[in-house]
């Protein structure tokens, strides 16, 4: 985990930083699978680090993007964020969640029995969200993976914080109908 923390630190306000973050709140749990996107209030959400397996990945591109998001959990946890947030699924999806639209057009369909996420205030407008997930059959994410997630949440969140800072403007998004994703710009 510190080696992953160190590259972190050496990657704020560079190219590659999205990639160096999740690699050092990955370092913190087991997991089958993660991503990085950033949440805007007024925007689809943009992918910047995709380490899904093919199956999952196919719903993230198609209808997660197409407007399933906003009904996502985690999504919602975001919109008054104030302060950096370790959540599982289950501790913040509302009563039915397994009847719900999300779970039926998304959750229940990406080969994920559970999920758990940090949510770090980037900018006044824009969150990141760090997903994790473990395959359907896996054990699930206990309250220490929680625990383990959350004791790198100030680290995590200083390092975006002075990115964020850096790398003005840190991400500049792209037209969502052209390309997914947004593109990283270099400061320098």
């Amino acid at each position: 985990m510190q080696g992953a923390q160190a590259s972190l630190v050496l990657a704020i306000g560079a190219p590659g930083f999205a990639e160096r973050l999740l690699d050092a709140a990955g370092a913190c749990l087991a997991h089958d699978a993660a991503a990085l996107l950033i949440f805007h209030p007024a925007a689809p959400p943009a992918v910047l680090v995709d380490r899904l397996k093919p199956a999952e990945r196919a719903w993230l591109y198609g209808d997660y993007l197409s407007g399933v998001y906003a009904l996502s959990p985690f999504f919602r946890a975001a919109r008054k964020l104030k302060a950096p947030r370790v959540a599982r699924v289950r501790d913040i999806a509302p009563k039915g969640f397994a009847q719900s639209e999300y779970h039926r057009r998304y959750f229940a369909l990406i080969g994920v029995d559970d999920m758990i996420g940090l949510l770090i205030p980037a900018t006044n407008a824009e969150t990141v969200f760090m997903s994790f997930s473990r395959s359907t059959g896996s054990r699930r994410f206990t309250a220490s993976d929680a625990k383990a997630l959350g004791s790198a949440a100030e680290l995590l969140s200083a390092a975006v914080t002075r990115h964020a800072r850096n790398a003005k403007p840190w991400f500049l998004y792209l037209s969502y109908n052209a390309v997914h994703t947004p593109l990283e710009i270099d400061p320098a």
